[in-house]
């Protein structure tokens, strides 16, 4: 059962507020007609599994090598400005889970989606 809707209105600029941890997987047989297609923003977890004991044992190794198949961490916005969250009564989004209150986030309680509509196009709009 959804218990309310939130939007939200602001995001930390800190490059730690709003970002958590991913994988990214670097693959050097990518289609070489489509620039970036050699890397991939959080991979089926297969090939995370594949390739995650190599990543954590090259610890905070800085050089990314292009030419082999390797997965790294990367960091990713949580929440985006704007966003509409279908939100649970333990105050966690609906499907997923995540929880706005353990990020550097604000957003506005609605109980019905067109003003959370609404208000997600208000402030989509400011940035």
């Amino acid at each position: 059962m959804v218990a309310y809707f939130a939007v939200i209105t602001k995001v930390s600029d800190d490059s730690s507020g709003n970002y958590s941890c991913a994988e990214m997987l670097i693959n050097p047989d990518a289609n070489p007609n489509t620039v970036g297609a050699n890397i991939i923003v959080n991979p089926p977890f297969h090939l995370v599994k594949e390739y995650f004991s190599d990543a954590v044992k090259r610890g905070r190794d800085t050089t990314i090598n292009l030419t082999k198949k390797q997965m790294v961490f990367c960091n990713v916005p949580v929440f985006t400005i704007g966003e509409i969250l279908v939100m649970g009564s333990n105050d966690r989004t609906i499907p997923d889970g995540r929880k706005p209150d353990k990020w550097d986030v604000e957003y506005e309680i609605f109980n019905d989606i067109d003003s959370a509509a609404k208000r997600s196009k208000e402030v989509y709009g400011k940035e």
